[in-house]
């Protein structure tokens, strides 16, 4: 895992966004209960790379960065 994974409110708040990825994966609603339920680990190893990929795509359109408070101000 490149980044951190996503929060249950960010989870949701992407839930058409996660369907489409297990789509693409080839994990439709049955399996996709079934491996929660008999294999929550390898849910968990999906859930993370689903986060890896949205963070990835996220980051890539980052140009910069700005800090600032009282004492310090960078880019």
């Amino acid at each position: 895992m490149r980044f951190r994974k996503l929060s249950k409110i960010e989870l949701e708040a992407l839930s058409e966004e996660l369907i489409q990825f297990l789509v693409v994966q080839g994990i439709d609603d049955d399996l996709w209960r079934d491996i929660n339920n008999k294999s929550p680990e390898k849910a968990e190893e999906l859930v993370a790379l689903f986060s890896d990929t949205v963070l990835q795509k996220g980051y890539s359109k980052v140009q910069y960065l700005r800090f600032g408070s009282e004492q310090v101000f960078s880019f």
